[in-house]
């Protein structure tokens, strides 16, 4: 009886307690929703770390996706990301053009009005550098069309009307046609490292065939060249424009690009023939000046895109394939031939990118140059994009994110540095021409201000890899909203810079 009551008294003081708190707390004036507001936000600000400020950062960087040299060397176009005011990527991608021979401030390529934002990219040049083609959803988001642009400016013509996903275009060598990678009717990204999407529904066991599909320039017909059944990974034209060879596989392409197989493919019948087997992965199938010879990359690779092993030949006409530098202590990621069947290519060396000059014949390498950077024109490995005589060439270092271009490389030592030395930019867009515009006009109207935050990243227009006296000229800043300084010390450890260029700066190329 006594536990009964002690219990008794304990829950009638209990009850007391909590009238009597909550007569205090309705008593007190309610905080509206600012202070809430604003105590979220001092424990936001209170829990941000250096960590944090470093993430911001990054996001809002500025990413070059894609680095194209000119067949004449006299131009470098270039892709870059699209960032949102609250440094968000908006998935979008603009396209520049700068003239490396003046000072002529660079100029945009864009399917449509200059001052909207759309995906666009994957830059391909014609023979004679006059005109650009370039893949751009500005119709319709998320479909890709292709594009033709000329390259010193102006109105840029549509050329397909498809539905599906586009990538990979390439001028036939006289300069009639365009080719293109077409997956009919998938407006998506396909391959081995594209995430799938999830099936609903009835569940078929359906594949989508990338194709390789023929664009004539003076009818603007489009025709698909491959057959059906057959998944296209990368192709070439052949030196004449009759044939391409192609690496390719039958059935699932997400499955069988570790199977794919070597073959050359007419243009006028479609007619494929198999040249080659490989006994691992293969990659990067190119013609030879002559057309006698087909070379690529055949190594043991993990993914479609992460390039590596060694540069093979097999006769155009099919065979056993040679291994051209069989004892070489690298794994190749990218090559070109060059006017006198030579090969030029791009490596991993010891944890470090190198560069390097091959003679077939002779099976010998010539260094022209190494660094402990990851360089490339587009893509995950060391790659770069040079010019038709292999003298200008064009790469993206590291971070800070910068477009280099200038002479290609020549033999001065595997561990030579290589000096930009008189940098100069090459002109500022003036932020009220095209600054104003892409800050308040966007995709569908909507409103996609570009981040105003400086930044440190430069655009260069090409690498220097020959000579200390080769210059090497800036294309001007990544977009910023203030007035640009060449950062020193940032991009010392890539390539020495002479302090001239700091007295010449000017304001943001693309003030945005």
């Amino acid at each position: 009886m006594k536990t009964l009551s002690r219990f008794t008294a304990l829950c009638v003081v209990t009850l007391v307690c909590g009238a009597s708190l909550y007569s205090q707390q309705s008593s007190a004036p309610a905080a509206g929703p600012k202070p809430v507001k604003s105590r979220l936000k001092a424990a936001q600000k209170s829990a941000a770390s250096p960590a944090d400020d470093a993430m911001s950062t990054i996001f809002r960087t500025h990413r070059f996706e894609q680095a194209s040299v000119s067949p004449d060397g006299k131009r470098v176009a270039w892709v870059e990301t699209v960032i949102a005011k609250s440094g968000a990527p908006t998935g979008d991608t603009t396209i520049f053009v700068a003239d490396l021979n003046n000072a002529a401030a660079p100029h945009r390529i864009a399917a449509g009005e200059h001052d909207a934002i759309h995906a666009e990219g994957s830059v391909a040049w014609s023979p004679d550098s006059k005109q650009i083609a370039f893949l751009s959803d500005a119709e319709r988001r998320g479909q890709l069309q292709l594009y033709l642009s000329p390259a010193a400016g102006g109105a840029s013509r549509k050329l397909t009307s498809v539905k599906g996903f586009l990538q990979s275009p390439a001028f036939s060598p006289d300069g009639k046609s365009v080719a293109v990678l077409f997956t009919e009717n998938m407006i998506k990204a396909a391959g081995p490292l594209v995430a799938e999407e999830h099936p609903t529904g009835e569940i078929k066991d359906a594949f989508y065939e990338q194709r390789l599909a023929v664009i004539d320039l003076a009818s603007g017909k489009l025709r698909q060249l491959s057959p059906a059944d057959t998944y296209i990974y990368e192709y070439d034209w052949s030196p004449d424009s009759k044939k391409f060879v192609v690496s390719s596989a039958l059935g699932n392409g997400d499955n069988n690009w570790w199977l794919a197989e070597l073959s050359t493919l007419d243009v006028d019948s479609g007619l494929m023939k198999r040249i080659y087997k490989p006994k691992l992965q293969i990659a990067q199938p190119q013609w030879s000046p002559d057309g006698s010879r087909i070379a690529f990359i055949e190594g043991l690779m993990s993914d479609e895109g992460l390039t590596g092993g060694d540069i093979h030949a097999v006769s155009s006409s099919g065979g056993e394939a040679e291994n051209l530098a069989p004892d070489r202590k690298s794994s190749p990621s990218w090559f070109a031939w060059t006017k006198d069947s030579k090969i030029l290519f791009s490596e991993y060396a010891g944890g470090d990118s190198a560069i390097a000059l091959l003679d077939p014949p002779s099976r010998r390498a010539e260094p022209l140059w190494r660094g402990a950077e990851r360089i490339n024109a587009g893509g995950w490995g060391p790659t770069l994009s040079v010019a038709a005589d292999a003298k200008t060439s064009a790469v993206v270092p590291p971070s800070p994110p910068l477009l280099n271009s200038g002479p290609a490389p020549s033999a001065h030592g595997s561990n030579s540095p290589i000096a930009i030395p008189a940098s100069r930019p090459l002109g500022a867009r003036p932020r009220a021409s095209l600054g104003k515009t892409m800050a308040t006009k966007s995709r569908a109207g909507s409103s996609t201000p570009r981040t105003s935050t400086p930044r440190k990243n430069t655009l260069w227009s090409s690498m220097s890899m020959a000579a200390p006296a080769t210059p090497c000229f800036p294309i001007g800043p990544t977009h910023t909203a203030t007035p640009f300084r060449f950062p020193r010390p940032a991009i010392s450890s890539f390539f020495p810079i002479r302090a001239a260029a700091t007295a010449r700066a000017k304001p943001s190329l693309a003030a945005t």
